[in-house]
């Protein structure tokens, strides 16, 4: 099976081989911990030492730690065991495989590190920015670019809202020569985004390769990239044409060294085809709709105790009224060729909403009626469908996440698992299902919809494993998925830790 180093390999499936209660609850107690106290050991003063962050109120705490037990004795195994496609021989990574020693949450003293944001110079486009936020209509650093941009733009500027985490966070020094991780802080997917505006009003594609080949030049003459080689450099690109939006001079930088790139794909084909650039990737999720993004930050005002992940939203809301859905393109390749299968489940499906829908055959102000519309019906539904597409992963997990729409993967169980961000922080076999591959599922159309029945009534009992996987899924987001939460930051740097990347400096 494959190894992913953080996680010291993937553990078998192995009957009858159980944790301890005690030993569980103390695990879970320990991610509540790490997701409410995030990072605690990786925030550093500029240029000084490792900085401390008040303890959390002790209730408070111990409020966290009774209800997740109390929510522990109640879940059984993963929803997706008994799925007619589910592969027996890998299992999802997941918190729990970790070694104590890496969950303990101390990053401090000799095991702590510092990072180096180049957001100077040849890096800082930031009037480029600005302008493209002008020239779309939108307000600066205001969460709704899907009001203004179509889904294949706003679910890729990943960059602009992951810089702004970075450029406040504690574990940012001022001293170069600190540094073991250096940020390039250029937002160069905006910066590509704004070239290829309508009428130019931000200057053209030239204008942005002039960009980029200055950035290019400013690290080739930077003393710690020829030290290390870029291995220790990290660039953050989540569009799948890195060629296009880097430009030819930060690919050709690229090619000559090793540095790190945070994308929400290994398997882009611009990434495939430099086997180094791939093997060193790390990956960081899609941006989520705006509208289920403010759904699950609300619901935190509805909770009782928001910090905690077990409070229970489902009675704070209606019931939802759609079984499960998919909105989406049917004609994908690779993988996503099967796609024509899901529309055979929702004819078996009592109460599902499956549509075929493709944002190339509207204009951006059609579609963002149907965005909006769609973003509503993820909050209404039980259970999203996510099919593998033409690559493993798409923007509709984390929106499903969001929503508290319980995902259901149809993905070969090795790709995505590849492919899955921040599996140092997330426990993703809780919070979404993997039923196994859709090319399975489309030649076990019949007893796949029977299983997914199950799960359907299954939700309508009082106390499930469905409601308790649709709440600590909305938990997980909104700590370590949501671009709106300094924790995606937090979430990135653990992962960057525990992964060893600066082992090559």
């Amino acid at each position: 099976s494959r190894r992913t180093p953080a996680l010291g390999g993937l553990r078998k499936p192995c009957a009858g081989a159980i944790f301890s209660m005690n030993r569980r609850l103390q695990l879970i107690a320990l991610f509540i911990k790490l997701l409410v106290e995030p990072s605690q050991g990786l925030r550093a003063k500029e240029g000084g030492a490792a900085k401390k962050k008040p303890v959390l109120l002790q209730n408070a705490v111990e409020v966290a730690e009774e209800m997740a037990e109390m929510a522990l004795m109640r879940v059984p195994t993963n929803l997706g065991l008994t799925a007619p496609c589910r592969t027996s021989d890998v299992e999802m990574p997941s918190l729990l495989g970790l070694d104590q020693s890496a969950m303990n949450g101390n990053y401090e003293g000799a095991n702590a590190f510092e990072f180096y944001l180049y957001d100077t110079g040849a890096f800082d486009m930031s009037r480029v920015v600005t302008c493209f936020w002008d020239a779309i209509g939108a307000k600066p650093g205001v969460d709704d670019l899907d009001e203004h941009l179509m889904p294949n733009v706003s679910e890729h500027l990943t960059d602009f809202w992951l810089l702004k985490h970075l450029k406040d966070h504690p574990a940012r020094t001022l001293d170069r020569n600190r540094a073991s991780l250096h940020i390039v802080g250029a937002p160069i997917l905006t910066s590509f985004a704004a070239a290829s505006l309508p009428g130019s009003p931000c200057g053209d594609m030239a204008g942005h390769r002039d960009r980029t080949a200055a950035v290019a030049q400013a690290l080739r003459d930077n003393k710690q990239y020829q030290q290390s080689e870029g291995s220790n450099f990290l660039f953050i690109n989540t569009g799948p044409f890195i060629c296009s939006t880097f430009g030819p001079d930060i690919m050709a930088l690229i090619r000559e060294s090793t540095p790190i790139l945070a994308t929400a794909d290994k398997e882009y084909s611009n990434i495939a085809r430099i086997p180094e650039l791939q093997e060193n990737s790390i990956l960081i999720p899609y941006k989520a709709h705006y509208v289920v993004e403010n759904d699950v930050w609300q619901s935190v005002q509805r909770n009782s105790i928001p910090s905690a992940p077990y409070a229970p939203s489902h009675k704070k809301r209606p019931l939802r009224e759609v079984s499960f859905m998919f909105h989406g393109r049917l004609e994908r390749g690779n993988g996503g060729a099967a796609r024509s299968a899901i529309l055979e489940l929702g004819d078996r499906l009592q109460g599902s909403s499956m549509r075929d829908v493709s944002f190339s055959d509207f204009t951006p102000d059609e579609f963002k009626a149907l965005s909006r519309e769609t973003a509503g019906t993820y909050l209404n539904s039980s259970f999203c469908l996510i099919p593998v597409g033409d690559t493993p992963t798409s923007r509709r997990l984390f929106d499903a996440l969001a929503a508290g729409c319980v995902p259901v993967v149809l993905n070969d169980m090795e790709a995505i698992v590849a492919n899955l961000p921040f599996k140092a922080s997330i426990d993703w076999g809780r919070i979404a299902i993997f039923a196994g591959s859709l090319g399975c599922v489309s030649e076990k159309v019949d007893e796949t919809a029977r299983w997914l029945d199950g799960l359907r009534k299954e939700d309508g009992l009082s106390t499930n494993r469905v409601r308790h996987m649709r709440d600590l899924g909305r938990f997980a987001f909104r700590h370590a998925l949501s671009y709106r939460s300094p924790g995606i930051a937090d979430a990135l740097l653990r992962e960057l830790k525990l992964r060893d990347v600066f082992k090559r400096t």
